[in-house]
C-alpha cells in the first residue's frame, strides 16, 4: 500500500476524533467534514523519514519495525499540528490555492535552479580556460629568449590554438601578448626572428640582444 494512504488510515483513527470541530470553519456545513492539515501531510512524512534516513516506499516494504517506528513518529508530530475542519468543497478550495502558490514557488525556484546551472557552467568554462592558459604558457616557457624562424613560430602558434578546431581564434601574437609576455622582432643575419621575452625584459640575460 502506498506509504501516505497507510499512514493516513492511522492518523483518521488516532488523531482525527481529537481535532475534528461539528462544523466547517469556513462555511458552517456539517456534511461529511475533513480534517485539513495546516502543515501539509506529505511534510510530516517527509521529516519523518529523513529522521530515520529512510526512503519513500511502499508500506509493505519497511521492516515491521521501520513501520512502528514511523507511525509513531507521524502520530506523535500530528499531536502538536494545526488543522482545520472543513467541508469538502471548502477543503477542494484550500488545496486549490496552496497548488497555485507552489506552482508560483515552484517557477521562481526552477528560475533559481537554471541561474545556479549557468554560473555552475561559466565557472567550468573558466576553470577549463585556465587550464588551456596555463598549458600555453608551459608551451612558450619552453620556447622563452630563443629565435623562432617564421616556420618556428608558425609551429608554436598551431600548438597554442588546441582545443579550437585547428581554426585560429586570435593572431598568436595578441594571445602571446595577452598571457603576459613581450614579442620581439629582430633580423639577424638576413633572416627575421620573432623572440618570446617576459613583458620586462632583462637585457643583461639576453646574449642575442646586443
Amino acid at each position: 500500500m502506498n506509504l501516505d494512504m497507510y499512514l493516513r488510515g492511522h492518523v483518521a483513527a488516532k488523531i482525527r476524533p481529537l481535532y475534528i470541530k461539528s462544523k466547517c470553519e469556513h462555511c458552517n456545513s456539517t456534511d461529511d467534514l475533513h480534517l485539513h492539515h495546516v502543515k501539509p501531510f506529505v511534510k510530516i512524512v517527509d521529516k519523518v523519514l529523513n529522521k530515520f534516513n529512510l526512503e519513500l516506499k511502499d508500506s509493505e516494504d519497511y521492516t515491521e519495525q521501520e513501520r512502528y517506528l514511523i507511525v509513531s513518529c507521524v502520530l506523535s508530530e500530528h499531536l502538536n499540528g494545526e488543522y482545520l475542519t472543513l467541508c469538502p468543497q471548502c477543503h477542494y478550495n484550500v488545496h486549490e490555492g496552496n497548488k497555485k502558490r507552489r506552482a508560483s514557488l515552484s517557477d521562481a525556484q526552477k528560475q533559481r535552479l537554471k541561474q545556479i546551472r549557468l554560473e555552475q557552467k561559466e565557472k567550468l568554462k573558466q576553470q577549463k580556460l585556465d587550464e588551456l592558459n596555463q598549458q600555453r604558457v608551459e608551451l612558450i616557457d619552453q620556447q622563452l629568449n630563443l629565435r623562432l624562424s617564421s616556420q618556428e613560430f608558425k609551429q608554436l602558434a598551431e600548438k597554442l590554438n588546441f582545443k579550437r578546431n585547428r581554426k585560429l581564434v586570435k593572431n598568436p601574437i595578441d594571445e602571446i601578448q595577452e598571457l603576459g609576455y613581450t614579442i620581439i622582432k629582430k633580423r639577424i643575419n638576413g633572416y627575421d626572428y620573432k623572440i618570446i621575452t617576459k613583458t620586462t625584459l632583462d637585457k643583461s640575460q639576453v646574449s642575442w640582444y646586443n
